[in-house]
Order: C-alpha cells, then structure tokens, then sequence
C-alpha cells in the first residue's frame, strides 16, 4: 500500500477514502489500512515541513478497538496537548460519508464531560469556548461553525461542536501539495493565535 516518495498528500487522502469502506467490514487489529493511517498519512503529512518535530506531533487514527465512523489525523503542539480529549488541536478528520475532508482548529471535550459535566453542558461549552476563542482572530479564508460530518459518534459530534475555524474540501477535488502548504501554514499561524486568545481568556495550560 505505500506510495513512492514525494506522492502528494491528496492523492493519499483519496487513496485512503477508497480503501476505507471495504476494510471497515474486515478485522481492526493489523489492517494494512488501519497502518497505512498511523504510519504513512501522518509521515506525508509531515514531509510537508509546516510542522516541525520539535514542536509538533501528527498522528492518524481509525478507531481502537472497533472502526471509527470518521477517521482523522491530528496536528498537536507539544506545549498544548497530545490527545483529542482536551485542548486545542488541529486535526484534518473526514466526513462521515468520506466524501470529504476538513482541516479544523478544534478543541478537545472528554476532559469537561468526565468532570461531571453533563453532554448537553459539554456541547454548549464547545460552542461558547470556539466562539470565545474565535473572537477577534482574523480567520482568513477558514470559516466558524460546527463542522458538517453528518457524525452520530462521540468523537465525531465532539469534533462537530468544537470547531473554532475550518477548511472544507471535497474528496476528488483537493489541493496540490503547494496549495495544502499554504493552508496548512495558515492553519499554523490560526493556531498560534488560538491559543494567545485561550491564554488571554484564563484559561492557563488548559482549558479545563
């Protein structure tokens, strides 16, 4: 399943759409495409050169222990976090149809509901936080919502509610490398600038 060196991440992404349906009918434990997420994705992703290693840690999942109804590959700042659970992440997650891919600042919640929270309280934290966050940033060309991943899982609706600014990009129209570059280093700069904002909130290292 590995591509040749300098394949470009959208023809990996689309790659990995086509596979995704026919391997979530076959064991989880030692799928080569479950490998091909953790491994390869995030090291294309990587190759890229936006996110440095010594700041930075990319990882791709597609579920534990069962399949994820939307897989997705995280973008995490050392200094913030290292989990989807809580704070604030980029992350590049498909839509629940695979028909296409968003790049998303967001916001982890596991956190806020296993301190007692309530899910309806969680979601309206996620809602008020991304938009308490977003105030005042100059979002470029990413927009503020909810993501639409027509998502019915945990994870997904999380990701659903908790996106401060994203991207949307159909799966067989994605950009070039030199594209997915500048989106990705504005994406970068978008969450330098989240996390001044979560700092100047009070929220200290984290927003739980």
């Amino acid at each position: 399943m590995s591509h040749p060196e300098g394949t470009r991440l959208s023809e990996a992404l689309q790659h990995f759409a086509e596979l995704y349906p026919t391997a979530r009918r076959e064991p989880l434990k030692g799928h080569p495409v479950s490998t091909y997420m953790r491994r390869e994705l995030p090291a294309i992703l990587s190759g890229l050169g936006v996110f440095p290693e010594s700041e930075y840690r990319i990882a791709g999942s597609v579920g534990k222990g069962s399949w994820a109804e939307i897989p997705w590959i995280a973008i995490y700042r050392n200094e913030e976090t290292d989990t989807l659970h809580h704070g604030i992440f980029l992350v590049l997650v498909f839509s629940a149809d695979l028909h296409s891919v968003h790049l998303s600042l967001n916001q982890g919640a596991v956190t806020f509901l296993d301190d007692g929270h309530t899910r309806s309280e969680t979601n309206a934290y996620l809602l008020e936080n991304a938009a308490s966050i977003a105030e005042g940033m100059d979002t470029g060309s990413f927009s503020g919502g909810p993501l639409e991943l027509d998502a019915t899982s945990s994870v997904g609706r999380f990701l659903q509610l908790g996106n401060i600014c994203s991207r949307r990009f159909d799966i067989d129209d994605l950009p070039t490398d030199e594209d997915w570059r500048q989106f990705l280093e504005e994406a970068e700069i978008l969450y330098r600038h989240a996390l001044d904002a979560k700092r100047r909130l009070g929220r200290g290292d984290s927003p739980y």
